[in-house]
């Protein structure tokens, strides 16, 4: 991935977490959802240093899906952030709150 493609990247990373902040939740997890899908296609998909950003991407992902009452599909977020970095509390406390929230919807 060469400058210009890393920089047009943590743009949409950035928009994303503008629409996240101004409640645009689907908006948000579709610029997520891009930026996820640009590191994970190609050859770079595996370079160990795009782990904390799938990581975070992945989790406020999930933020955008739970807050849009998607709570299957944002532990399934959460779980992949903790499969990039095993150390993202913020991802295990989140899937936590997911699965709560699932018990509680029965």
């Amino acid at each position: 991935m060469d400058s210009k493609d890393s920089s047009s990247l943590d743009s949409v990373f950035t928009e994303a977490g503008k629409l996240s902040e101004s409640g645009q939740f689907y908006d948000s997890e579709k610029l997520y959802t891009h930026f996820i899908e640009e590191l994970t296609s190609g050859s770079d998909s595996n370079r160990p240093e795009m782990a904390p950003m799938l990581a975070l991407a992945y989790n406020n992902r999930g933020q955008q899906l739970y807050r849009q009452v998607e709570f299957k599909r944002a532990i399934a977020d959460y779980t992949q952030a903790i499969q990039y970095q095993d150390d993202l509390a913020i991802a295990f406390y989140n899937r936590e709150i997911g699965r709560a929230s699932c018990r509680e919807r029965v």
